[in-house]
């Protein structure tokens, strides 16, 4: 009731005490991860999104939501682990595979990143950024043959500027 009339922090007050009282209820934490994300409380949603995923690993929505919530925070490293078990789940999930190659790109996992850049420009070949981050993936990685291969793809679709040529 207190949700539908947008009175999160009641709410929140309410959840709390249904979940000292059973704390293994995985709807609880997730309604709870909800309200808090509503008034923008998102490092205890993120721990509401960990207690969901802890009780219910199947949860593919709980790593989506924590893993984006990571991710809009610029914590790419932590929400690596989630959203990398997401989209090895669900094929569907390419907003967040886009992200796994980002989050691995800023966090210098060039290797790691190769086979999620490629999946992504399997499904949308038009992501010029992704098809950068793979070149520099294969340069990094010394896969100078898939390097070549990328860089000359880039060329053909973008106008490269002179930053590009010093990572690339």
């Amino acid at each position: 009731a207190y949700v539908k009339q947008n009175l999160h922090s009641v709410a929140i007050d309410f959840y709390k005490k249904a979940v000292e009282l059973d704390s293994t209820n995985c709807t609880l934490h997730e309604t709870l991860a909800s309200c808090y994300m509503k008034i923008r409380q998102y490092t205890e949603a993120a721990t509401e999104y960990r207690r969901v995923i802890a009780c219910d690993t199947s949860n593919l929505e709980m790593f989506k939501k924590l893993g984006n919530l990571l991710y809009q925070a610029k914590q790419y490293a932590n929400s690596l682990p989630f959203l990398v078990h997401l989209v090895t789940r669900d094929t569907t999930a390419m907003k967040e595979k886009y992200q796994v190659v980002n989050a691995m790109y800023w966090t210098n996992r060039f290797t790691e990143l190769i086979p999620f850049a490629e999946s992504v420009l399997r499904n949308d070949s038009t992501k010029i950024d992704v098809l950068k981050i793979l070149t520099i993936g294969y340069v990094k990685s010394k896969d100078y043959a898939n390097a070549e291969t990328a860089y000359l793809q880039l060329e053909l679709k973008d106008t490269l500027k002179a930053e590009d040529y010093l990572e690339l």
